[in-house]
C-alpha cells in the first residue's frame, strides 16, 4: 500500500526538505499507509498519510495543496469499486484547476468488465482535459494514462 507514492518520495523529495509528499486512501486505510510510511522513512518529516474523500465538492487537501505529481494507481475497477471513478474524475479535474502545469498519470489494469473505458471517455468528456495513454504492458494487462488540461 503506499508504494507508487514512496517511490515517487525517493525520487524527487527525499533529499528536498522543501517537497512534500502526500499519499492518500481512504480513512479507513490511513493507518496502514503510515505504518508503511513509517517502515520506509522513518526519519522523514515530509511524507504524509492523509485520507482524500473523491466527491464533486472539492476536498480541503486539494484546495490547500498545488500537487506538481499526481499517481492515481489501480482505483478503476467497477466490481470492486462500483462506479466511484466518476468522482475520481472530479478529483482529477480539481488538481488541474489548481495547477494546470501537474503531471497527472492514471495507472490501470485491464480486466472483465473494469469500467476503464468509461472512466477514460469521462476524463475526456470536458472537452478542457485530454488524455493520453503513455505505457502499456500487454503481458500484465497494465496501462498508464497522463491527463492534462487543454490550454
Amino acid at each position: 500500500l503506499g508504494v507508487p507514492g514512496m517511490i515517487c518520495h525517493e525520487l524527487f523529495c527525499c533529499n528536498n526538505d522543501n517537497n512534500e509528499t502526500y499519499l492518500t486512501d481512504q480513512e479507513s486505510i490511513i493507518s496502514q499507509l503510515e505504518k508503511n510510511i513509517r517502515s520506509n522513512f522513518p526519519s522523514s518529516k515530509n511524507i504524509h498519510a492523509q485520507p482524500l474523500s473523491w466527491s464533486e465538492e472539492i476536498d480541503p487537501l486539494i484546495q490547500e495543496k498545488k500537487f506538481d505529481i499526481v499517481i492515481n494507481c489501480d482505483c478503476v475497477y467497477e466490481p470492486l469499486y462500483g462506479d466511484s471513478w466518476k468522482l475520481l474524475v472530479h478529483v482529477l479535474y480539481h488538481v488541474l484547476e489548481r495547477n494546470p502545469k501537474a503531471l497527472v498519470l492514471v495507472s490501470v489494469e485491464r480486466r472483465n468488465a473494469d469500467g476503464i473505458d468509461d472512466f477514460l471517455t469521462k476524463l475526456q468528456s470536458s472537452g478542457n482535459h485530454r488524455v493520453d495513454k503513455v505505457w502499456s504492458d500487454e503481458e500484465y494487462k497494465i496501462e498508464i494514462y497522463r491527463l492534462s488540461l487543454i490550454v
